[in-house]
């Protein structure tokens, strides 16, 4: 649960720079955190282990993607494996060495 929560207050650190209302509502992991076609990633410092980075991604096995609410696929598409990255969030008070 450690990770999360670094993954929680990245994106909310991040959100807030451009998107302070909605960055209020990050403070949480999201439900789609611990959906089953979904993995979240992030990115450490190798020398420290600091929260650098993260991302969440989709996959289309079990239901179709999050993108799919606003877009219609084309019909080629729909029986393909796709996936969708959201949330992509990076720390910004880091110098990046290591």
């Amino acid at each position: 649960m450690d990770e999360l929560n670094s993954v929680t207050r990245i994106r909310q650190q991040a959100y807030g720079r451009h998107l302070p209302q909605f960055a209020q509502s990050l403070a949480s992991p999201e439900l789609a955190d611990f959906e089953t076609d979904t993995v979240v990633l992030l990115a450490t410092a190798k020398l420290d282990n600091a929260p650098l980075a993260t991302m969440r991604i989709h996959t289309n096995r079990n239901k179709p993607l999050p993108l799919e609410q606003a877009v219609t696929l084309p019909d080629a598409m729909h029986s393909d494996a796709l996936a969708e990255a959201v949330r992509f969030s990076v720390v910004n008070d880091r110098s990046g060495g290591g």
